[in-house]
Order: C-alpha cells, then structure tokens, then sequence
C-alpha cells in the first residue's frame, strides 16, 4: 500500500510540474535545449535511468529535468546506449570460435566474426 502511495504522489508532482512548465517547446537537434513562447531556453541536468537496471539498454526509460523550471523530459534509451567489452572464445574440435560482446550496463550478449572449427582446417579430416 505504500508503495501505491509513493507512486501516485510521484505521478501527482509530475503532473504538477508539467503543468508549471514554460509552455509550447520544441526540441533542437542536440536534443538537450528546449525554448518556449516567453523564450526561456532549458537547461537539462543529467539523464537520469527511470527503468529497472536489468532492462535491456535500448529498452530503457530515462528522463532529465530542467534547472530553471523543472520541467521533465522523457528519452527512450538506444542502441548506443550500450557499453560493450569484448572476449574472444577460440575455436575448439566441437565448436566455432567467435567474439562474445557483453554489455557491461544491461547484460546483453551478442555473438559476431565466428571462426572456423579445428577440424575444418586441419587438411585430410
């Protein structure tokens, strides 16, 4: 039940704050500066992550507030989003090498630049 509560009076004071907000905005191509009718220019702080950590990168909900007004802005994360480390798992008898990229924020795996089987290219087998 309280878990109810903080969620609704969340909700409440983003609804409060989007109708304190500048007016009618457009996004410029940065994406970062918003300005209205009275010609008030946003200034955003940081993205901040809205989903939960184990959502995958692209799926992801941000949002970022506006210093002066503190109006919100909503993103949905990319692809781009994703922070990649590499690890190479060699080719055995059995198997295919390949390179194995995990995802160091979500836990996104993703195969690429498979390598042959030993056996495929040792001549005569």
């Amino acid at each position: 039940m309280k878990a109810i509560k903080r969620l609704f009076l969340i909700l409440l004071a983003l609804v409060a704050m989007m109708l304190t907000a500048c007016g009618n905005e457009s996004t410029d191509t940065s994406g970062d500066t918003v300005i209205g009718d009275g010609g008030h220019s946003h200034s955003y702080g940081e993205r901040q992550l809205q989903s939960p950590e184990n959502t995958p990168c692209e799926e992801r909900i941000y949002f970022q507030v506006c210093g002066e007004c503190k109006e919100v802005k909503w993103l949905q994360g990319t692809e781009k989003d994703h922070k990649w480390s590499t690890e190479t798992v060699a080719p055995t008898c059995g198997g295919e090498g390949y390179d194995l990229y995990t995802c160091s924020s979500c836990g996104k795996e993703k195969k690429a630049t498979m390598f042959p089987t030993i056996f495929s290219i040792i001549p005569g087998r």
